[in-house]
């Protein structure tokens, strides 16, 4: 059991309950008479590391880009980590600034505030991706709220906000949640994400009863969440919550089983606007047709789909083929006895199956994971335009220049040149060819697991009929 750390523990007055939004001076005779800045942590946790703690977080104000507590004495408030990512230590803790209320950016006396029961306060390191959206921070919300407040469950009138607390983001970042992952996020609140800083809630301020935040000892995501970087993987249990919270919210049978009379194979291609795309589709379709003549194959592209059309996808496969990249999140959706196809197209970056490998180990379904990786550079096609705008690009010499944008072959020196090649130039700004033939045998291989599984679920279902018989 994990130890808590309670502050300033809270005093509940018989105060009535208002509409949502009341004016200021309501609102600051609230604060003061319930005691503010009122903190409870759960953690350290086993690993004894303090980062690890996870965090309610009572009466905090939120006013345009910034989380406020109220109070006329300073205040020593709890480090809670908000990210699993290094590569944002910079943003590594919830910022909440201590003020009195003459300090304010507002007029506490005249502004009118909205009042917000249960608020996650989240940093969205890729919001713009929807496998990191879907897959990352999805389970990691729902084990915030199933830990600290037992809400497990789907609730269609959850009084539930989420807001987005990217204060000081990457301008890398787009900032923008893929329209599918906006319609997951639906599972969580009726509400949109509230992003600190959006121009539409300049004026806004909340008042957030309960604040969740921190991400705990587990988390699921490549590669941080694993003992290298001191935090564990997600336990199945979880992840099996986190999906029946999204199966009650969509409708997605969670407990459907691969088909496999006939069986469905499914490719996920990218539009060639997207990158990423298979080139030669139309080949690999017809031979799959051909070689797989009992099977229905279909392509899709997850760019035409909502959240409901890729869980219909993925959820109703035998086999589920998909190249690396945001489509991969829809393994998650795979039914029991499914083969996953994982797909990489530089032969120099085979190491990109461990995001599909870590995703598989996460999951509580029984899946087959099958991987696919384009062997030969002949098969690479650069985006010339998209690599030559890259100012790394301007580092190589005329000759690995030529070498890169002919060939596929990403220069072997300097060291953070190759590694952005293979990151970025080959995965995000190139097309492919695929050899129908080999990717052909790995489909066979996936339909194999298939064919195994329904047959041991064949015996199995003949066996307990028999034990039936035999009490009767």
């Amino acid at each position: 059991m994990l130890p808590s750390v309670v502050h300033k523990k809270p005093r509940r007055g018989n105060f009535p309950r208002p509409s949502s939004l009341y004016f200021g001076i309501f609102c600051l005779l609230f604060l003061v008479a319930i005691g503010n800045l009122t903190w409870k942590c759960v953690g350290p946790p086993d690993d004894g590391d303090p980062d690890h703690q996870i965090c309610k977080l009572f009466n905090v104000v939120v006013a345009g880009d910034e989380i406020y507590y109220i109070s006329d004495e300073p205040e020593q408030l709890p480090k809670i980590d908000i990210t699993w990512l290094h590569i944002y230590d910079q943003m590594k803790y919830l910022r909440i600034k201590v003020r009195r209320p003459s300090e304010l950016p507002f007029d506490i006396m005249s502004t009118e505030v909205e009042r917000v029961k249960y608020g996650v306060f989240w940093f969205f390191g890729s919001a713009d991706n929807y496998s990191h959206d879907i897959t990352e921070y999805g389970p990691a919300i729902h084990s915030l709220l199933c830990r600290l407040l037992n809400i497990c469950m789907y609730d269609k009138a959850s009084p539930l906000r989420i807001f987005r607390i990217n204060q000081d983001q990457l301008p890398t970042d787009q900032g923008i949640f893929p329209p599918a992952f906006r319609e997951a996020m639906q599972c969580f609140s009726s509400h949109p994400v509230h992003k600190l800083g959006d121009a539409a809630h300049k004026d806004k301020v909340v008042l957030v009863e309960t604040g969740l935040a921190g991400v705990g000892e587990d988390c699921r995501a490549f590669h941080w969440c694993s003992p290298q970087w001191n935090r564990k993987p997600m336990q199945h249990d979880m992840m099996r919550s986190y999906q029946q919270r999204l199966a009650d919210c969509t409708g997605w049978d969670i407990d459907a089983v691969a088909p496999y009379d006939p069986p469905i194979i499914t490719i996920i291609d990218r539009r060639l606007t997207s990158q990423r795309h298979i080139l030669n589709i139309d080949n690999v379709l017809a031979h799959f047709k051909q070689r797989f003549a009992g099977a229905h194959v279909t392509v899709l592209y997850a760019e035409d789909m909502g959240l409901l059309g890729q869980i219909q996808a993925a959820s109703t496969s035998s086999v589920f083929i998909v190249m690396h990249g945001a489509a991969l999140a829809n393994f998650i959706f795979l039914p029991q006895g499914a083969a996953g196809v994982h797909m990489v197209g530089d032969p120099q970056y085979p190491a990109l199956h461990n995001w599909a490998e870590d995703m598989v180990r996460d999951m509580p379904q029984h899946v087959q994971l099958v991987e696919y990786t384009n062997r030969q550079s002949a098969g690479i096609h650069l985006v010339g335009e998209l690599v030559q705008q890259d100012p790394e690009f301007q580092r190589l010499s005329p000759e690995q220049q030529q070498q890169l944008l002919e060939h596929g072959i990403c220069p072997k020196e300097p060291e953070d040149i190759f590694q952005h090649c293979r990151a970025v130039w080959l995965v995000k700004m190139a097309n492919f060819d695929i050899n129908a033939h080999e990717l052909g045998g790995v489909v066979q291989a996936g339909l194999n697991f298939v064919k195994e599984q329904h047959a041991k679920r064949a015996q199995l279902e003949q066996h307990i009929s028999s034990a039936s018989l035999h009490d009767v």
